[in-house]
């Protein structure tokens, strides 16, 4: 064979090589993020959590057999097409016949309704939810970032997706000016969320008050006479700035 043309047949079949898996593994992620959580949410406890109760015969804990239905014997769902699915058009509400779930506090809102349809529409994708999945860390979707932690009760809290706006950790490094002439930046920032919020800022502390909180805080007891009248006598702009150090290295 040509070496060029190997070559170039190779490297095509590296590249579209991925593309199935890319397509199985958001799947994937759809199923164990969003379809999962809600079918526990409003259906297994019906239909799932107690095997010796499965209400109508409907056993959604596998695949099978949520898309074969129950007692009914009537497919459940058509691949693709959820305005054909009975499931579907049970959680809608639109079949007086058979309204899921039963009680009108527990109806899926439109946002949960979505999540249905597109996953039929997709042609209901399946994977094991007590399966353990491989997530890359910091992963991005439209859903948000994917954040390594300890761990969760289950996979939907172990991989669950955090908004990126909400992540300060990930945010850029940026100088922000405080409003304001405060004598500290920080006391600059407090002062403008205490003017958001509408209230106002206790009154400057006396020296004694300063040196009472500042030792019960760093040690858990209260400043000895000693330090009191030292404290008192100290006129340096940094007095205070003293005795913290004096503490912190006690």
């Amino acid at each position: 064979m040509n070496q060029p043309i190997f070559s170039i047949a190779l490297a095509c079949g590296i590249l579209l090589a991925p593309a199935g898996n890319t397509e199985a593994a958001s799947d994937e992620v759809f199923f164990i993020d969003k379809v999962y959580p809600l079918m526990k949410e409003k259906c297994l406890a019906c239909h799932g959590d107690r095997p010796d109760k499965i209400k109508g015969g409907y056993d959604m804990r596998t695949h099978a057999g949520m898309l074969a239905g129950g007692d009914s014997k009537k497919a459940a769902i058509v691949k693709g097409k959820p305005d054909l699915s009975p499931f579907f058009i049970s959680v809608t509400w639109k079949d007086e016949d058979l309204q899921m779930p039963p009680k009108e506090n527990d109806r899926l809102t439109e946002e949960q309704l979505a999540i249905f349809r597109e996953w039929i529409e997709r042609g209901a994708p399946w994977s094991d939810p007590s399966a353990k999945r491989q997530v890359a860390w910091g992963d991005v979707s439209e859903d948000g970032m994917v954040v390594k932690t300890r761990g969760g009760l289950d996979d939907s809290w172990t991989y669950r997706r955090y908004a990126i706006d909400g992540l300060w950790a990930y945010q850029p490094i940026a100088k922000i000016r405080p409003a304001g002439n405060a004598a500290h930046p920080v006391d600059a920032f407090i002062n403008e969320r205490i003017r958001e919020a509408g209230i106002r800022s206790a009154p400057r502390a006396e020296k004694l008050d300063l040196l009472r909180r500042a030792t019960f805080g760093l040690t858990g007891l209260p400043p000895s006479p000693a330090e009191v009248i030292a404290f008192l006598e100290d006129k340096r702009p940094n007095a205070f700035d003293a005795v913290i150090d004096r503490l912190l290295a006690s």
